[in-house]
């Protein structure tokens, strides 16, 4: 898993790893990495399979979709 910060500092995203104790990375200033991946709306998860392909985007948040979603690509 990989977070990716578009609009935040460096140490604002720090702060919010720190506040939330996330376990994973986080890409800052990532507006190239947005585009790439054509996030429009904040949060978007995109759910990439083993062979780099996009299975999922999934815009706003919702803990079950992306679960299942996750789950999918992991089975596979």
């Amino acid at each position: 898993m990989l977070s990716v910060n578009t609009d935040e500092t460096r140490a604002e995203a720090l702060e919010f790893k720190k506040h939330f104790k996330t376990g994973f990375a986080t890409l800052v200033n990532g507006g190239s990495v947005a585009r790439t991946y054509g996030v429009t709306g904040i949060p978007t998860n995109v759910v990439i399979r083993k062979d780099g392909k996009i299975a999922r985007v999934i815009e706003g948040f919702d803990a079950q979709t992306l679960d299942a979603a996750v789950k999918s690509v992991a089975a596979k």
